[in-house]
């Protein structure tokens, strides 16, 4: 389950490709992408530590409710390619999150 542009509740068709997302991901492709739990996608450390997630195609990535996604580096969408990035839901108790630690030590989080 996830939240629409619009706030309504909706859930990937079963005739849509799912990959939940890992631990060792480098690269998302024109699917839904989905976090199950708690993923962290490199590392704090300095140098090798630092990863970056390719968006080819159009990318559907969603965070359900009571999951998070901390990634150590970036995620680079290059021209022509496009990432939509859906929350789980609007329960305070159970909210989900995304972590971006960049490589110039900028930190985001939605």
């Amino acid at each position: 389950v996830y939240l629409d542009s619009d706030g309504t509740e909706k859930t990937i068709p079963d005739t849509e490709t799912v990959h939940e997302v890992k631990s060792h991901d480098t690269k998302w492709s024109s699917q839904w992408n989905v976090v199950n739990g708690h993923i962290k996608i490199g590392s704090d450390s300095t140098g090798s530590g630092k990863k970056v997630i390719t968006v080819e195609g159009d990318v559907n990535l969603v965070i359900p409710k009571g999951c998070s996604l901390t990634l150590y580096g970036e995620i680079r969408v290059l021209d022509g390619n496009s990432i939509t990035i859906y929350g789980g839901g609007s329960d305070k108790d159970s909210a989900d999150s995304l972590i971006i630690k960049s490589r110039n030590g900028l930190h985001r989080r939605w």
